[in-house]
């Protein structure tokens, strides 16, 4: 391996994290980019065309499968492979970033040995054109408006797939489980966050917007003093 051939670009919102990570590299031959927040991290990604980005899952102004999904849309970037590497070790986790077109999950205990084992290997399958995919996908009837998968944690709406995090995509199936009935905000903090949330944390109406704004706005619906109530027809559970 050539010295500084490989351009790798770390992308966490934790200053200390990212030192960490960096600090993996010392001793290989790398050329090591930083960002720590969404706009930094496209940006630098554009115009460094780095050959791996490699990036926490929980991020302070988006969530780290939003970025992921921004970065695999951008043509200049098709050949940038998608690494998280996060501490987050559930499956759940681990799913929705393959759907999201992640090349790797990383969990950050890995040992040092390991880990640069693993960012070799996948330049390596990057260098010969040999990529192939680590998630695959069952194929599935889209001619219904929604599809929930609740096995692979994607929706599909109207034949295009749909990534959600994980509290959206909770409060989401919930919604669709009690298609004609008005959840109240107590039901919904206590079934998707184990607690009650007040009236004046905005916790619930950021999630609602949020779920808007990829199904359309009058997908979900404000019953003024009771709740919320799912406003979309043909949903399909697979």
């Amino acid at each position: 391996m050539n010295k500084k051939t490989y351009r790798i670009l770390v992308v966490d919102n934790d200053t200390e994290s990212i030192k960490n990570t960096v600090n993996l590299f010392k001793g290989a031959d790398f050329t090591i980019s930083t960002a720590n927040n969404l706009n930094t991290a496209i940006s630098l990604a554009k115009k460094e065309l780095p050959q791996i980005i490699l990036m926490e899952l929980e991020m302070n102004d988006t969530d780290g499968i939003e970025l992921c999904v921004e970065i695999k849309r951008e043509q200049s970037l098709s050949n940038t492979l998608v690494v998280f590497f996060t501490s987050r070790d559930d499956d759940y986790s681990q799913i929705a970033c393959f759907n999201a077109g992640a090349d790797d999950y990383i969990i950050k205990k890995t040992k040092k040995s390991v880990f640069l084992s693993r960012v070799n290997a996948l330049l390596k399958r990057q260098i010969h054109n040999n990529t192939k995919p680590l998630f695959i996908e069952k194929t599935k009837d889209t001619s219904s408006q929604l599809i929930i998968d609740t096995e692979s944690y994607h929706v599909i709406k109207n034949g295009e797939k749909i990534i959600f995090p994980r509290k959206e995509f909770e409060l989401l199936t919930l919604l669709a489980n009690n298609p004609q009935k008005i959840c109240s905000r107590k039901e919904i903090s206590e079934s998707i966050w184990k607690r009650d949330i007040p009236p004046e944390n905005r916790t619930i109406d950021v999630h609602v917007r949020r779920l808007r704004k990829k199904l359309g706005e009058d997908s979900i619906l404000t019953i003024k003093g009771l709740g919320y109530r799912l406003n979309i027809s043909g949903i399909q559970h697979a």
